[in-house]
């Protein structure tokens, strides 16, 4: 039951809340919120190393969801930040100036769920080709220990052939049921043949971003091929009561360009996963008040003087998408004066409240109360009445 005692206030304003460091969060709600809009953002994904003449791709952003829902205060909301994927580098021959490892795949950014890594360099034929970038970690959301949203990483960048891109990594977005996983996420694919028929530097395939499970690792490179980016893990919207609206997917997070031919370059480390809480004020109540005749004046000009008649005006606001229940009202009139029998009137506005008697109003030792009962959002409700001063 909301019991609201009828005086002055100002409503709360809404308060945004930004977690974006990879790992554990958690917020509690606070005192008179009763609904939050959020938005999921998984990891992006690293972009692929580069070969002399191929450049690296993109990684891909991670998946963002957003949904409304009802809380109370004191509900715990936590979950895991999915941290972006690593990128792939160039690295191998001594003959293209570059290092003399024959390593450099990237990493699956760690979350919820990891992404998956990218393939390794490739150091035959005709020199080093580029590594693929991992894939994103996903990135959860969760009420009271129950997962509501959960956000795949983007897929990692393909790495770049002697000349030939990488594949960029992709976020396979979905435009229906949320109410289910769905497949998301893949990695970019290798490089295919460059110019050398024979001896074409295939580039290392980018990992596939983690969503409800794992990202799969992009597959190995090889001079002549191209290899296939792996799989993501998916995003998840857990169905339920809970939700009350859910956006069709879209991109969030920042996937990390891939690298020019630059040999000074790198390609860029995925950008990291997100949640963003936006709370919106509890219910709030005002009360105005007005002299609308005295004995001397009538309804001219009237005064605040012995036998005048004073309007009240209690209003009642629910800013949320949340219907609330079992709602009331009550107000004890000021000292020195009488209430107006029968003068509750209610409406949407203090100036619509003034034909319309109240339903389930009462008057009794100096103090009105109304059962209002169930007070749909958002919306408001006005109660008026009148007293006459001493």
């Amino acid at each position: 039951m909301l019991l609201f005692s009828a005086i002055s206030s100002t409503p709360a304003l809404a308060n945004t809340i930004t977690f974006s460091t990879p790992g554990i969060w958690t917020y509690t709600v606070p005192a008179g919120t009763y609904q939050v809009t959020i938005q999921v953002g998984g990891g992006g994904g690293g972009g692929g190393g580069f070969d002399t003449g191929g450049v690296g791709g993109a990684g891909a952003p991670g998946a963002k969801i957003t949904a409304t829902f009802a809380v109370v205060p004191g509900d715990l909301l936590s979950g895991t930040i999915g941290n972006g994927g690593t990128s792939g580098y160039t690295a191998g021959n001594l003959t293209f100036g570059y290092g003399s490892s024959c390593t450099g795949n990237g990493l699956g950014g760690s979350g919820a769920a990891a992404g998956g890594a990218g393939a390794g360099v490739n150091c035959g034929g005709s020199g080093a080709s580029g590594g693929g970038g991992g894939g994103g970690g996903s990135t959860t959301f969760t009420l009271a220990g129950t997962v509501i949203a959960q956000a795949a990483g983007g897929g990692g960048g393909g790495g770049g052939g002697f000349n030939a891109p990488g594949g960029a990594g992709s976020t396979a977005l979905t435009t229906t049921a949320v109410a289910l996983c769905s497949t998301i996420a893949l990695g970019g694919s290798g490089a295919a043949l460059s110019i050398f028929t024979n001896n074409g530097d295939g580039g290392g395939a980018g990992g596939g971003g983690g969503g409800y499970t794992g990202g799969a690792a992009g597959t190995s490179n090889a001079d002549g091929t191209t290899a296939t980016g792996g799989q993501g893990g998916g995003s998840c919207v857990k169905s339920g009561a809970a939700i009350s609206n859910v956006a069709t997917f879209a991109q969030g997070g920042a996937g990390a360009a891939g690298a020019t031919t630059a040999l000074a370059a790198s390609p860029g480390k995925g950008g990291g996963g997100f949640v963003i809480i936006d709370t919106v004020a509890a219910m709030s109540v005002t009360k105005t008040s007005s002299v609308i005749s005295d004995p001397v004046n009538s309804g001219t000009n009237p005064k605040h003087i012995p036998g005048s008649t004073v309007l009240y005006c209690i209003v009642l606001t629910n800013p949320t998408t949340v219907t609330a229940t079992s709602v009331a009202l009550s107000d004890t009139i000021p000292p020195a004066t009488q209430y107006v029998s029968s003068s509750m009137r209610s409406g949407t506005s203090c100036a619509a409240a003034t034909t319309t008697p109240v339903s389930g109003g009462n008057f009794s030792a100096g103090t009105i109360t109304v059962a209002v009962g169930t007070l749909a959002g958002p919306s408001t409700y006005a109660l008026t009445y009148q007293v006459t001063v001493n």
